[in-house]
């Protein structure tokens, strides 16, 4: 987000209250509307402006950021704990968060030892609201795209005896004063963290396996593209295109299996009329692209692109009743539950050990 965005988004959350799904709307640019976990890190940052930083903000932010992180101490100053405390908590809450599984576009969660990812989802999102279905769940499909990293998630990659493990984290409960107050909280709070950051790398690691396991599958069924051109005619001598398929192709049934799985097969499977083809770059090959904005599927030849609709419809389905997209979306609910009862814990005032 460019700056006075961020300040846009910072107004309504730190000065009017504003819940940070409307706040999504509020700094939204043509058809361009931030995700819910871009805003949540955007708020979070708010507490980590430098003092240079806060100077460009107006004069009610920097007033407001003052009270919710002042200077640490300095020679003869004392150090308001509480404001400090209470601005660790704040960056622990925005770190804290759980991406939705059509969100989860990552290829590789890095080697081992601690890992800081910026996602970036330059890859065409689905914007679900706006699929605009029929009776006869004929679907317009819309998407975005982000021009910037959207979400910076935190990971710990380390070697287990079945191989590599994954688990979530937030650096923010590395800062002392959040350790001291941590120790004196309840067991409860300790082991939901705890089972937030194990389930959350684990649900990751599932998400990306998932969502390979997709590209693998459809550039298998996929492949047999040249073999029915040949049938049809063409001259063996003629290259294939550099990408037969594009990565949209299996992110999109990646993404519309899970709205599928999500509402037992009443959204996320498009309605033939929605797939198309444009002229390609490698005559006599075609683009095969879907809904309004033209999204890019892939480069068939044009004996073939029904058959290529016909997988990827039918690979939606497939895995939209699939245990793996079921699994993760409950993996998914169980995670946000667990953290709407970690911030109610964080709410909650324990008396520090004494030094």
């Amino acid at each position: 987000m460019d700056w006075p965005d961020k300040v846009k988004a910072w107004e309504l959350h730190y000065l009017e209250e504003t819940p940070i799904d409307r706040i999504r709307w509020g700094v939204k640019r043509g058809e361009v509307t931030p995700s819910w976990n871009t805003i949540k890190r955007v708020v979070g940052d708010f507490l980590l402006l430098t003092p240079a930083q806060v100077e460009q903000l107006p004069d009610a932010l920097q007033a407001r950021w003052r009270e919710l992180q002042p200077a640490r101490p300095g020679k003869g100053q004392e150090a308001p704990s509480d404001d400090l405390l209470s601005a660790a908590k704040e960056t622990f809450k925005a770190q804290l968060f759980t991406l939705a599984p059509e969100d989860i576009l990552i290829d590789d969660l890095g080697s081992l030892g601690d890992r800081r990812l910026r996602l970036r989802q330059d890859t065409l999102s689905v914007v679900l609201q706006s699929l605009g279905y029929t009776a006869g769940f004929k679907a317009t499909i819309t998407a975005t795209t982000w021009a910037v990293p959207e979400v910076e998630i935190f990971l710990r990659v380390k070697t287990a005896f079945s191989g590599v493990s994954v688990e979530r984290y937030c650096p923010a409960e590395r800062d002392p004063l959040f350790q001291d107050w941590f120790a004196s909280a309840p067991g409860t709070l300790k082991q939901d963290i705890a089972e937030w950051n194990r389930l959350g790398g684990s649900y990751l690691a599932d998400a990306v396996s998932t969502r390979m396991k997709i590209y693998d599958a459809a550039r298998q069924e996929t492949r047999a593209w040249l073999a029915e051109g040949l049938l049809a005619g063409l001259p063996r001598v003629l290259p294939p295109p550099p990408q037969p398929l594009t990565a949209n192709f299996g992110n999109l049934i990646y993404q519309l299996a899970i709205e599928y799985c999500r509402s037992e097969g009443a959204r996320g499977l498009p309605d033939e009329a929605c797939y198309d083809t444009m002229p390609g770059d490698y005559p006599p090959w075609v683009k095969l692209v879907l809904g309004q904005p033209r999204i890019h599927l892939g480069n068939p030849l044009p004996g073939i692109v029904q058959r290529w609709i016909d997988i990827h419809r039918r690979m939606i389905v497939e895995w939209g009743q699939s245990k793996d997209i079921g699994m993760l979306l409950y993996l998914f609910e169980r995670l946000c539950g667990i953290e709407k009862t970690i911030k109610k814990g964080l709410m909650t005032d324990y008396p520090g050990p004494t030094r």
